[in-house]
């Protein structure tokens, strides 16, 4: 498995220094609120590509009046041995600079150290968000089995933003023709990986038991329609050749009408969509998707998934509850977790406590 075995933070937030040492298995972080929680799992949310769980500029989150620059650093236990990874800001941008074992790397390096997934209280309604948030979601968990996945979905969203620009520029057809090729290539494959992890999560979910939902799950839509009927070159040829018929269109529009960008992650339970449910059931069905990930990734080389679950218990009964912290057991995961009160993780076999106060971290 894979784990954080050491978390150094420097200027982070409201944390001027910080190193802790961690292990496998469940953390425990508790604390008022405001106290820093929630920074911890953000900080370790930034060691897989992309912008972390809260989604924040990086200008953004260096400590207030500090003169250093916020460094996140980690030590992580991989199956192949021990790996130190970190990242930063790269001065006067908003870049991300990532190095692993002293080597600068781009940020999609960081899926080959280990799968980082997070629950935060503002994904308890994920099916009724915009579906930009499914996709994320989606897309997250499939980084954790190919990494190249990420840089598709860099590429085809850079693509997505100079076709767009090309097309208010009115430039000639010859330079939207190559920008064309590389977002119906690169749309399609990010659709296949997409409909494949979504297809094994179904079956995934099915096999799971306790008193979590079974959700049906499924990719939509017009890509996904193409896939369905066609093999993938089929479907490229066939978003190549629209894309062209709807230049015209798609500059009055100010943004593509079609694309990887469109389509959504759909979730059914009991025939009705997920959506429809109301937030601890649509809490317990995100939480099934993740414990059946976590299934499916026992024996892949990249080893299980990091977890981090902040204020996990909020909306979940006890029996629930209990299910989750046995699951997670069972799945011998490293589990990030945070909450206001030790007392609701009392039923959690074997964790180590932390508690947070006033931006100091101690043992409990």
């Amino acid at each position: 498995m894979a784990f954080i075995q050491r978390l150094t933070l420097t200027a982070f937030r409201n944390y001027e220094r910080l190193r802790l040492e961690t292990g496998p298995g469940c953390i425990v972080v508790t604390g008022p609120n405001g106290a820093g929680k929630t920074i911890l799992l953000e900080a370790v949310s930034l060691m897989a590509p992309g912008r972390g769980m809260r989604g924040a500029r990086l200008s953004d989150i260096g400590r207030a009046g500090s003169p250093e620059a916020w460094v996140i650093a980690v030590t992580v236990s991989t199956q192949q041995g021990e790996v130190d990874a970190g990242t930063s800001a790269e001065p006067g941008s908003e870049r991300r600079v990532v190095r692993i074992d002293g080597t600068n790397r781009n940020q999609s390096a960081l899926s080959a150290l280990a799968a980082v997934l997070w629950l935060t209280p503002s994904m308890d309604r994920l099916f009724a968000e915009p579906s930009s948030a499914r996709r994320k979601f989606i897309d997250r968990i499939v980084y954790g089995y190919d990494q190249a996945h990420a840089t598709r979905v860099n590429r085809y969203d850079l693509a997505l933003r100079e076709r767009q620009k090309l097309l208010e520029e009115n430039r000639h057809p010859a330079w939207l023709d190559g920008i064309e090729t590389v977002l119906s290539e690169t749309g399609i494959a990010i659709a296949v990986a997409r409909s494949r992890m979504a297809q094994r999560l179904h079956d995934a979910c099915g096999h799971e038991t306790g008193p979590f939902p079974r959700p049906a799950l499924a990719m939509t839509g017009e890509l996904e329609d193409w896939l369905s009927e066609a093999p993938a070159l089929t479907a490229e040829d066939r978003f190549r050749a629209l894309l062209m018929d709807n230049r015209v269109r798609d500059r009055a529009a100010g943004r593509c009408l079609t694309g990887a960008h469109r389509s959504d992650l759909s979730a059914t339970y009991r025939g009705l969509p997920a959506s429809l449910g109301s937030t601890g059931e649509q809490k317990g069905l995100v939480i099934a998707i993740m414990l059946a990930n976590a299934a499916l990734m026992t024996g892949q080389a990249v080893g299980k998934p990091i977890l981090l679950l902040d204020e996990i218990t909020a909306h979940l009964d006890p029996v629930r509850r209990t299910a989750l912290f046995q699951r997670l057991a069972d799945l011998q995961v490293q589990a990030w977790m945070t909450g206001t009160e030790p007392s609701m993780f009392d039923a959690l076999p074997q964790a180590r406590h932390l508690r947070v106060q006033d931006g100091q971290v101690r043992d409990v």
